[in-house]
């Protein structure tokens, strides 16, 4: 598993007054964030992608050369309770041929809430550690990725804008 750093719990994600709660991510093992992969060819199945993983992208239907949409949900939200990010990801596939991945946190967004805040900076270093990892290897453009964020995966969205140079949009 390649290191995406140190956290802290000082400023400014500890404020006496307006964030008087602070505390440190959970590990890696614990949050296993999964990236979903769907494509006009599979489109209804997803594939696991994995950042490290040559043979995760190989075996996959990801297409190097076209736009790729990053989906993060938010608090409390998967796909096993909401259907929007199905719905986001089929209009996107009906509007264009591109990458969707779906980011499932949900073993990392819950209670507490404080919790699931300080989560977002792995998942975001992690999201990150993908598009980085899919540009170094594929020679895929940052450019050419768009995150999309909801509640806290917004927060997510932008750890991950911090650590992806030239990433093309974050919504």
């Amino acid at each position: 598993m390649r290191n995406i750093g140190c956290f802290k719990t000082g400023p400014p994600f500890f404020h006496p007054v307006h964030r008087p709660v602070s505390v440190l991510p959970q590990d890696r093992d614990v949050l296993a964030t999964a990236f979903l992969l769907y494509t006009r060819k599979n489109n209804q199945l997803f594939q696991f992608l994995r950042a490290g993983d040559i043979a995760s992208v190989l075996e996959s239907n990801f297409l190097l050369e076209t736009e790729t949409k990053i989906i993060i949900p938010g608090w409390f939200d998967n796909l096993k309770v909401s259907t929007w990010m199905l719905d986001m990801k089929d209009a996107l596939l009906n509007y264009r041929d591109c990458n969707v991945i779906i980011v499932d946190w949900s073993k990392a967004n819950g209670i507490p809430f404080a919790q699931a805040v300080a989560n977002t900076r792995v998942v975001g270093a992690e999201v990150a550690l993908l598009v980085n990892f899919l540009q170094d290897t594929f020679g895929v453009s940052p450019e050419s990725c768009h995150i999309i964020g909801h509640s806290l995966g917004t927060e997510i969205a932008g750890y991950a804008g911090e650590r992806i140079n030239r990433l093309g949009r974050i919504t």
